[in-house]
């Protein structure tokens, strides 16, 4: 997560951190599809699963030496049938492009810090086949990048990020309005 200070301690994970932001949308929440981070259960079939993936840092701000840093997250859609899993893949995929754009998060359990998801960076949904042999369910999944400000700078990026603020100004965000 960029940050500007000292290490965070007690910092979410990136999958945490965007499960708690899609539940709290409403759009996520018209969906009807349960979200789990880290472990995909057996039950039920139509589920969304979350993980953190292969970070990339890009560069480094001239101004603070600090990396500017994309998290890699990976949703893994599966539904009980391919048109299923295809339906709810691709509305989440819209969710992920049209609703995410400079949200704070600050409700997850357990951890103080607030956290401004810029947006999300190249998301693309993949077709990965069956769940199982034994399963008639599919499985789709959707890879992007994240870049997450944590901790005090989280509220002084989001204030910045009408006026171009230089923590910010450099993310490309598949994003319309």
């Amino acid at each position: 997560m960029t940050q500007l200070g000292p290490i965070v301690l007690n910092a979410s994970s990136p999958a945490d951190i965007l499960a708690s932001l899609l539940q709290s949308l409403p759009d996520f929440q018209n969906l009807g599809v349960p979200i789990h981070v880290g472990v995909q259960p057996n039950t039920p079939d139509n589920v969304i699963t979350i993980k953190d993936t292969a970070q990339r840092s890009d560069a480094r701000i001239m101004s603070n030496s600090d990396y500017d840093t994309h998290y890699g997250v990976q949703f893994r859609v599966r539904g009980i049938n391919h048109q299923v899993a295809f339906n709810i893949a691709y509305a989440l995929l819209d969710i992920l492009i049209y609703d995410i754009y400079y949200d704070t998060v600050n409700t997850i359990p357990n951890d103080p810090n607030s956290y401004l998801i810029i947006c999300l960076v190249d998301p693309g949904i993949f077709y990965m086949g069956m769940d199982s042999p034994q399963s008639r369910r599919v499985v789709f999944t959707i890879n992007a990048l994240v870049p997450i400000v944590i901790g005090p700078a989280a509220l002084a990026a989001e204030e910045g990020s009408s006026t171009g603020d230089p923590l910010v100004s450099g993310v490309s965000c598949v994003h319309s309005t």
